[in-house]
Formats: structure tokens, sequence, C-alpha cells
């Protein structure tokens, strides 16, 4: 890279970044949440310079700035949906007892100890399709293979935990091991 690319991302930053912090504090609930993603949009400014329209550099942010913010709130609430399917989905969905509760409490910790025990692909298969919702053509291209390579794998990953499961005594919880897609195919 020359001295001037880096000289003029350097302005970019110096001129626009106070701008871009206050259009994400009026976007964000903390400073701290406004100043990580402030941070990511000059990282893909830094990336994607030779793309960067140097006329109308403020604009460009604010757009960047705005896909930022809109992948972070997404990721919070996919964390948030997985957390209630796999972390607390029955007890949320049913007026259980607190027996039953605590036995679905046990059965959970149970499956994700026994999905610690397996490979990282299968960990990530497994997560792809269950936390993600991720089927057919999505997650063939969540994995970089064919959808054919996909299905196999998952079905592979789902033999190997239920056997972890079965190996330690365990009853597999549903969500993880037997959770089917209504469809198979494209979601896009």
């Amino acid at each position: 890279m020359t001295e001037p690319e880096t000289a003029d991302i350097e302005r970019l930053y110096q001129t626009h970044y106070r701008a871009v912090l206050r259009y994400l504090s009026r976007r964000t609930e903390s400073s701290d949440t406004a100043a990580d993603i402030a941070a990511e949009v000059f990282l893909v400014a830094w990336r994607r310079r030779s793309e960067l329209p140097w006329g109308r550099a403020l604009p460009w942010l604010y757009r960047v700035a705005g896909y930022e913010l809109a992948n972070r709130r997404r990721s919070a609430r996919r964390a948030t949906a997985a957390y209630l399917r796999v972390g607390n989905d029955l007890a949320t969905q049913t007026s259980a007892e607190p027996a039953e509760l605590a036995e679905w409490s046990a059965e959970l910790g149970d499956t994700l100890t026994a999905l610690r025990e397996l490979s990282g692909p299968d960990q990530e298969v497994l997560r792809l399709a269950a936390w993600e919702e991720l089927h057919g053509k999505d997650l063939a291209v969540a994995l970089g293979c064919s959808t054919t390579a996909a299905a196999m794998r998952l079905l592979r990953a789902r033999r190997r935990l239920r056997a972890v499961l079965q190996e330690s005594s365990v009853q597999g919880s549903s969500v993880v091991v037997t959770r089917q897609p209504e469809q198979q195919g494209d979601h896009s």
C-alpha cells in the first residue's frame, strides 16, 4: 500500500469519525456499542478503500454504519432466539412444574456436554441446523459445500451425537438431535 492511500484513510477517519460515532450513538443503547460499530465501519472502509467514493465518503460511511448496525441487531436477535429455542424453549412455552423444568435443564446440559465431545465440524453443522435454522441450500452455502454434502454431514453429525448421548446413558434433546426442517431446500 502506498503512503497517499494511508494518509487518505487517516484523513477520512479524522474528518468523519465523530459524525459516524454520533450517527451510531443515536441508534444504539450504549456509547461502547457505538464505538465498537464505528471501528467496524472504518475497518470496512480500509478494506474497501478502492470502492470508496471519496467525494461522498460520509454518506457511504453512513450506509456502511447502517449495515453494520443491522448486522449487530440480527446477531443479537439470533442469539436470543437460539437461547429461547435451546436454552429455555420448553420452559417458556409451557407451564411446567419445577421438577419438569429441572429435568429439561439437565437434559439440555447433557446434550450440550455431548455436543462438546464432537469434532468442531460436527458441532458447527448441528448448530447451523438447530440454532440458525439453516437447511438445504442455505446450509450448503454456510458450510461451503454442495447441498448433498451438507445433508450428509448433518446426518452423520446427528448420528454421532446420538451415539455420544447413548454412550453416556442420556436421552438427547429433541431440539438438537431429532429436529427436522419443515421444508428442505432454499429458504432465500
